[in-house]
């Protein structure tokens, strides 16, 4: 039996416009973070544009993580494949494990939010932005090892299912966009060590 492709759907726009939505508003909580633990200056010196890339990195994370989500939301949402052949697809594996491992620090990050709001406690250690900044740094730091670790896994399980639509090569391109994301982080730690 021949089963059609997935076509793009309206839920599958719908999906893609909410996580373009999260993005910007992700965005909004951490670019004032991002201005005060990186200042700005001009001086010209290679540290200053070292920050400067480490700001772009950091932003990059923050929006393959939330089209991470997307894609592993419109994968799962029917007409789909049976889990059994989504655990052997290495696009949805990819997604799945960096929406797992940045959804944590986010729902903590919420709950420490609303756990402010309601008790009113203030601290000028509990800045707004800066629970999103760790869930980006620590999301964006091991995403890409932990998809490369993933994928040897399955290729060394001979367990790829190379058969895919649109979706598939969608999350495929964020998983490669996420071991690039992350040979980039850590050259630049590299860098910055020397």
């Amino acid at each position: 039996m021949i089963k059609k492709q997935r076509k793009f759907m309206i839920l599958d726009l719908m999906i893609c416009v909410a996580s373009a939505a999260l993005s910007v508003v992700w965005l909004q909580q951490i670019l004032p973070a991002l201005r005060s633990v990186f200042p700005y200056s001009r001086s010209g010196k290679l540290k200053d544009y070292m920050l400067d890339l480490a700001n772009i990195t950091n932003i990059i994370g923050g929006c393959l993580f939330w089209a991470s989500v997307g894609v592993t939301i419109i994968r799962l949402v029917p007409p789909r494949p049976s889990i059994r052949r989504l655990a052997r697809q290495p696009g949805f594996v990819a997604c799945l494990s960096v929406s797992i491992a940045g959804v944590a620090p986010l729902a903590v990050s919420v709950a420490q939010q609303v756990g402010r709001a309601l008790i009113g406690w203030t601290s000028s250690a509990a800045g707004t932005s800066i629970p999103y900044m760790s869930m980006t740094v620590n999301s964006s730091e091991m995403a890409g090892a932990g998809v490369a670790a993933l994928w040897g896994i399955l290729a060394l399980r001979r367990r790829v299912r190379i058969k895919a639509d649109w979706v598939e090569y969608t999350a495929r391109t964020l998983g490669f966009a996420w071991i690039a994301h992350w040979v980039l982080f850590k050259g630049l730690a590299f860098v910055w060590a020397i």
